[in-house]
């Protein structure tokens, strides 16, 4: 979990999680820059409909403005039909493309974005079926060697209810199928730098810059 050395922070549909050793103007260099492409993707597609194409244009602000990809994570489909089964997947994940630290990263989002409680109680009480919605974990970090690294983990989420009546009595398998696309991206605020007031001014103009600060 998260210590007093990691900032956690809600900026539009990203959850942002901090490691120590990121001044203050990074993380907001970054913040603005998720806010902005969640922004420039929303203008093109409605995520809800067409996701994928979304996440193409939210990848495309990332890499325009100041990031590099290291690294592309696209994952099959997931089923999740034990509750128990969600956090080895996303420490496995995300262990195999990034740090301990950012893995732990991600799986701390996940309780604070509350996933993991609503996984054990929709495979284990729920009833119906939907969208249970699509958002991005992006935990950052400097590593050694003083790069600051994004790991980005695009996430839909989807709850399946099959009920299968017999003829003497009814059965209920529930699923969650989770969908994860990302990758790993190096950070530069010198790269940032000539698009940091003009992407500032858009979000505050469109009152799309909020930040929310978490505690968990």
């Amino acid at each position: 979990m998260p210590g007093k050395k990691t900032r956690l922070a809600i900026a539009g549909n990203n959850l942002v999680s901090f490691s120590v050793g990121m001044s203050n103007q990074e993380k907001e260099d970054v913040l603005d820059l998720l806010l902005y492409a969640d922004f420039f993707a929303s203008q093109a597609y409605d995520r809800r409909l067409f996701w994928k194409n979304w996440l193409d244009y939210y990848r495309n602000r990332l890499v325009r403005h100041g990031c590099s990809l290291k690294s592309l994570i696209v994952r099959d489909p997931v089923v999740i039909t034990d509750p128990h089964e969600l956090d080895r997947l996303t420490f496995s994940i995300v262990g195999k493309e990034g740090s301990a630290e950012l893995a732990s990263m991600v799986q701390a989002s996940f309780s604070a974005m509350r996933i993991n409680q609503y996984a054990r109680e929709f495979l284990q009480r729920g009833t119906g079926a939907g969208r249970v919605g699509s958002f991005q974990i992006v935990p950052c970090e400097r590593t050694a060697d003083g790069e600051i690294r994004i790991f980005l983990c695009a996430l839909q989420v989807n709850a399946l209810e099959v009920v299968d009546e017999g003829w003497f009595w009814k059965t209920s398998v529930r699923d969650l199928v989770f969908r994860l696309v990302g990758g790993a991206y190096a950070f530069s605020s010198d790269r940032y730098a000539p698009s940091r007031n003009e992407i500032r001014n858009k979000l505050i103009q469109n009152s799309s810059r909020f930040v929310q600060d978490l505690e968990i």
